[in-house]
């Protein structure tokens, strides 16, 4: 049964944030009580049970989409728990890196008394635990608390850095402990960061709202110059002929203001009518690669429009956390075409023809500052 799977999925995750915890705890006491035993345990037993249960639910997930074809709800609990997966295995690396310098640390005569990394340590904790409850009781108010506390995490991080700027440069000396303190503290932040990044998908998978913006100290939203452009997903379910003519459409056509990638539910290879009416229209798609769209989930990757370009939108569905915006334009599938060559050439060249206009008349409407979604 599906909902068994589910709830077996639920409970692994559970399991999976209990370990980063305890590995958590372990990391700190040991730093505190100058104690290389929990320290190496983090490093030599429960890091690499992390990356063992990693595969396990990474495997879970891939046979339950394959055995039972979830869809809507259940489609999006099993995407969201293989997301969080890889967001565990990243904290399980993180937390290792603040066991090392833990070993480091306690080798050499302390720095100075310990009292905000410790504060960190549970502000993280609880971060987390709050992260994998929002998502098993489906809780976007506590996700969205989760998401504001993020903001006393950081301000420990800047804490703890400016102190320990002061000590090195007052004694030269400390630089090298000092330097690993402020990568505990680093990555402290890395895992509560992580946390978050699970909260803001579960805001988005019970509400429908998108929170992915990311604020400097002054509140003012940053960006970074791969930001500059609008990123568009096009998706198609084996990302060989539809996706792959829009996303070289968009590029050839706005390259200069849109980032236009593509994906597939179940990458196949490429389709060489679509490469071939391409370069009839003078874009060569011949060494485009297909790709998954879940490992574009799995990335966190964020996208300004996820456009599906599927016969129908409930077989292609669109995945929570890696847009702001999704729309869905109905174009056939060259691969379904029979007859001559030349007959599903022609067919291919309608699908093209169709496919250039829809995306001449999306970058109009965007750059224009008109809602895509009429055209």
């Amino acid at each position: 049964m599906l909902q068994n799977r589910i709830t077996g999925l639920k409970k692994e995750i559970i399991e999976y944030g209990a370990l980063i915890e305890e590995m958590v705890t372990k990391s700190i006491a040991g730093l505190l009580e100058r104690n290389e035993t929990p320290l190496k345990e983090v490093i030599d037993i429960l890091e690499p049970a992390t990356n063992d249960l990693e595969i396990k639910i990474d495997d879970l997930c891939t046979t339950t989409i394959a055995q039972y074809e979830p869809r809507a709800r259940d489609l999006r609990v099993v995407l969201m728990i293989f997301k969080m997966n890889s967001d565990l295995e990243r904290m399980g690396d993180h937390v290792a890196n603040i066991a090392d310098s833990g070993l480091f640390l306690i080798s050499h005569a302390p720095v100075k008394p310990l009292v905000d990394i410790p504060r960190m340590a549970e502000e993280t904790i609880k971060s987390l635990n709050d992260a994998i409850t929002s998502f098993i009781d489906g809780n976007a108010a506590l996700a969205q608390q989760v998401c504001e506390r993020d903001s006393i995490i950081d301000a420990l991080q800047d804490q703890i850095f400016r102190e320990l700027v002061t000590f090195m440069s007052s004694d030269p000396a400390t630089i090298e402990r000092a330097l690993h303190l402020i990568r505990i503290a680093n990555n402290l932040e890395r895992v509560a960061d992580l946390s978050t990044n699970i909260c803001e998908d579960v805001i988005f998978m019970v509400e429908g709202r998108v929170i992915k913006h990311h604020f400097d100290k002054r509140g003012h939203e940053t960006r970074s110059m791969d930001m500059d452009k609008i990123k568009v997903l096009f998706v198609c379910s084996h990302n060989s002929a539809r996706s792959q003519m829009a996303e070289g459409f968009l590029n050839n056509i706005a390259g200069d203001r849109f980032q236009a990638e593509s994906a597939g539910m179940e990458p196949g290879t490429l389709n060489p009518l679509a490469v071939e009416v391409m370069k009839e229209a003078g874009i060569d798609i011949s060494r485009n690669r297909t790709k998954s769209v879940f490992e574009k989930y799995r990335n966190d990757e964020l996208f300004s429009y996820v456009i599906t370009v599927c016969a129908e939108a409930e077989t292609c569905p669109i995945f929570p956390g890696l847009r702001m915006e999704t729309l869905h334009w109905h174009f056939e599938d060259p691969a379904t075409f029979t007859g001559t060559h030349e007959e599903k050439m022609a067919k291919t060249r309608w699908v093209r023809d169709a496919i250039k206009e829809k995306v001449a008349g999306f970058v109009e409407k965007v750059i224009q500052g008109i809602e895509p979604r009429e055209i």
